[in-house]
């Protein structure tokens, strides 16, 4: 039923950081605001580790440290008897819930060295490297900390979600002081129930990515991005307003109106930032048990995603006392009251990018979009498809795989190989998009999968993929037919996900032979 639910804002924003794969959350807050043993506790609840592991495996930062005291250190009794060199991976390394403790702490050398466990899953010593294929990882933020470091731009990017914790209400302190004393009545491992396991865990990371995304959620979340990213004067990612220093590069700008968004940071969203906030969407879509990824729910998290991202010009920062939350969740409020203004525009654009309304449906595009900087990119965008005849081919194509005619499809394959590249690709992802009406999901144990994918001829040629590391596999076996394989584990009775797409009557009927 519709309605409002109400959680707890800090749990459930960590909850679903452990809820997509390698989620990377920043907790800021002040000293003493339980961030720590939060996460400690949700650890043991979420992988039945033991709060001993969990602790000794946490990383307490300091301007010490060093790649060898953070990831590992070389067996000084093989190196000086043998010269052999061998590696000892440290507990952080090896652990599957991750926390750096004070992560402000860390300075610059430090960062870079975790830069490269978070974003590309390998913890580096020398010339050894330690995969680090599952994990959670929290690190906590105390931005008054005397022993700050500035972090980078690019370092806070890798974190999925930000989230703030604040100080107790007038009635939590005062349940505070009603509270046992934690130094008599320490948590245990018995105290704390278990819910999940390490393994629980990971594939609850596949149910979640199969989540869909709601239309409209897909749109709010590119006028978002452009609402942020674009700049009538520059291009932001090219860092052109950081060498200007203090100067306010929108004075005087016909876009620098008090509801616009641009002019309130001086930094693009990153691709990176647009998937987190899809990711972060669908992990708290599942844990509601909603089938879709809803348009409020995006509207709803996109602060978290994105306030820690962005850098914001002084004259914001004033006006919002320094508040960068506050700033990130106008910008959202601001982007959503524009998205609701531009809906009917790009829902019309939308269809037309399917196929399924002509050119004449778009003529009126040119005149909305006036003063409207994301409106007006796409107005040009739309300027070359109609030269290039996009509406016609997709025309084609949205019939064909309406009336399932799949086989006429590669004639027009054929037809968009001499058209420019973003129109034909972006053709290309049309075809998916339709394709993917068409649907057949299994979930197998990994046992079987094999039994199927060396009998069912069209599945030979991802057989070798299934038995590699290979988690996911995406396989377009024909212009038509695409298969994604998830695979949770290498175990006999571990569970994998068979999805088929577009013309699956027949390889669907060989599959269910063997079930």
């Amino acid at each position: 039923s519709k309605g409002t639910l109400y959680v707890p804002k800090v749990t459930t924003l960590c909850v679903i950081n452990a809820l997509v794969a390698r989620g990377t959350a920043l907790l800021r807050g002040g000293y003493g605001g339980g961030k720590t043993t939060l996460v400690k506790i949700l650890g043991r609840m979420l992988t039945g580790m033991s709060l001993r592991e969990i602790e000794d495996s946490m990383l307490r930062a300091n301007p010490e440290l060093t790649e060898e005291k953070i990831f590992a250190r070389l067996h000084l009794g093989k190196l000086i008897q043998a010269g052999e060199e061998v590696v000892l991976w440290r507990s952080f390394s090896r652990s599957f819930w991750k926390i750096v403790d004070e992560v402000n702490r860390l300075s610059p050398s430090a960062q870079d060295a975790l830069l490269s466990l978070i974003g590309e899953g390998r913890a580096k010593y020398f010339s050894h490297t330690y995969e680090c294929r599952d994990f959670v990882l929290f690190a906590t933020l105390n931005p008054r900390d005397v022993g700050t470091f500035e972090l980078g731009l690019p370092f806070l990017d890798r974190f999925g979600i930000c989230i703030p914790v604040l100080y107790p209400t007038f009635d939590e302190y005062v349940e505070i002081s009603e509270a046992k004393d934690k130094y008599l009545y320490e948590e245990t491992d018995e105290t704390i129930p278990v819910f999940l396991s390490k393994k629980d865990l990971i594939i609850a990371w596949f149910l979640v990515s199969r989540i869909p995304l709601d239309d409209d959620a897909q749109l709010f979340i590119s006028s978002l991005a452009k609402d942020i990213s674009l700049c009538a004067r520059a291009q932001k990612e090219l860092g052109v307003f950081f060498e200007m220093g203090a100067v306010y590069p929108c004075r005087e700008c016909k876009y620098n109106l008090p509801d616009s968004v641009c002019n309130k940071t001086l930094t693009p969203l990153s691709p990176r930032a647009i998937k987190d906030l899809v990711r972060y969407s669908k992990a708290l879509a599942w844990l509601l048990g909603l089938e879709k990824v809803e348009l409020g729910i995006v509207v709803t998290l996109a602060p978290y995603i994105l306030w820690h991202r962005l850098f914001y010009p002084r004259p914001i920062l004033e006006e919002f006392g320094f508040d960068i939350f506050a700033i990130a969740s106008k910008i959202v409020e601001l982007s959503f009251k524009n998205f609701m203004r531009r809906f009917s525009v790009l829902r019309t654009f939308e269809r037309f990018s399917r196929g399924e309304v002509g050119e004449e449906a778009v003529l009126a595009l040119k005149e909305s979009a006036q003063g409207d900087i994301v409106l007006e990119e796409i107005s040009r965008l739309v300027d070359k498809m109609i030269t290039y005849g996009y509406s016609s081919i997709a025309r084609r194509i949205f019939v064909l795989i309406e009336n399932k005619k799949f086989d006429e499809i590669n004639e027009i394959l054929k037809e968009i190989q001499s058209l420019p590249t973003d129109i034909k690709y972006r053709l290309l992802r049309l075809l998916e998009k339709l394709l993917r009406r068409y649907k057949k999901s299994y979930v197998l144990s990994y046992k079987k999968l094999l039994e199927i994918v060396n009998n069912v001829p069209q599945l030979r040629i991802v057989a070798e993929k299934v038995l590699s590391n290979t988690r996911l596999i995406k396989e377009r076996l024909s212009n038509t037919l695409i298969v994604e394989i998830y695979i949770t584990s290498k175990e006999e009775d571990a569970l994998c996900f068979v999805d088929l797409y577009g013309d699956i009557n027949g390889i669907a009927k060989k599959i269910e032979e063997y079930i």
